[in-house]
């Protein structure tokens, strides 16, 4: 893997957005589509707070998280991993036990819906804290070298964002992804 960028963020809920960015911007380089943009932001938004809400067990001024985002050339693909001292002792959730039902606990399957793979690993490191990485892996054109803006620097949306191909591509895909069963649901929602 070919590192784009490393760095540490305190383990703080207001430092998601911070994360969130510069990720988008560290990978300006490349050639992303809207559509991938948006997966990456809300993806990394996801990661981010279950790093700090389930590693961290919460808000910490002694704790960091590490953010690496590398490129594999040979597969195609970009890689995100946020990396969190592993405190809690909670592993992730296997993506297909989500509860439908349950107010919160579908975070990475929701990732999964947006992103080509979501996976995680426990890794010892060398000042003996466990850590648990959790990243997500995206389809994307290597070979082209664009100048990709990221979503705060593009223009505003329009009034009517929703009606723009690219929220629309980003909401079929995941939507494609889902189990009928919650399509279902989410149909039975909007009627009552």
């Amino acid at each position: 893997m070919h590192v784009i960028t490393r760095f540490t963020a305190a383990a703080r809920y207001a430092c998601v957005g911070w994360v969130r960015n510069t990720v988008l911007a560290e990978l300006a380089s490349l050639d992303l589509a809207p559509t991938q943009c948006e997966a990456i932001r809300l993806s990394v938004s996801e990661i981010v707070t279950n790093a700090l809400l389930h590693g961290v067990g919460g808000e910490s001024d002694n704790e960091v998280l590490h953010v690496e985002t590398a490129t594999d050339q040979a597969r195609g693909v970009l890689r995100v991993t946020v990396m969190n001292p592993y405190r809690t002792r909670t592993a992730p959730a296997a993506l297909a036990d989500a509860d439908l039902d349950a107010e919160t606990g579908r975070g990475l399957f929701l990732v999964q819906t947006m992103v080509d793979q979501v996976g995680w690993e426990l890794q010892a490191g060398e000042d003996g804290i466990l850590w648990c990485a959790v990243w997500f892996e995206l389809e994307v054109d290597l070979a082209v070298g664009g100048s990709a803006q990221a979503p705060e620097q593009q223009r505003p949306l329009p009034a009517t964002a929703r009606d723009s191909a690219a929220h629309r591509g980003l909401v079929s895909r995941a939507a494609s992804r889902l189990p009928s069963r919650i399509l279902r649901r989410s149909a039975q929602n909007r009627a009552a």
